[in-house]
């Protein structure tokens, strides 16, 4: 696939081996970590939170909440979320973020 193309959301959301999401970085902005925060600092996601107030709440309170001890069952949790973020995934990439920096690779 051409670096310039978005994965397509079957892709985008595939599980691997280990149950973990291919999208599982993306997991990050919406942690309260501080990884989570300086990722949330970024100008590509401030925009986005000011353009997409909900869908940040959203994804942000159900995220947070979960679990991350057990990847299976967080895998499964976020399986509902899937689609919404995609959406995020693709807002960031048409900001410019690239891939490498969303998913981990280029």
């Amino acid at each position: 696939m051409p670096q310039n193309e978005s994965l397509p959301l079957e892709e985008f959301s595939k599980r691997g081996p280990d149950s973990i999401p291919t999208y599982n970085n993306l997991v990050i902005y919406f942690r309260n970590t501080a990884l989570g925060k300086i990722f949330r600092e970024q100008p590509s996601f401030q925009r986005f939170k000011e353009e997409h107030p909900d869908l940040e709440r959203k994804l942000h309170e159900a995220i947070s909440a979960m679990d991350v001890s057990n990847a299976l069952k967080m895998s499964e949790d976020l399986r509902p979320f899937d689609k919404d973020i995609y959406d995020f995934y693709l807002t960031m990439r048409s900001y410019g973020t690239p891939d490498e920096n969303l998913i981990g690779r280029a």
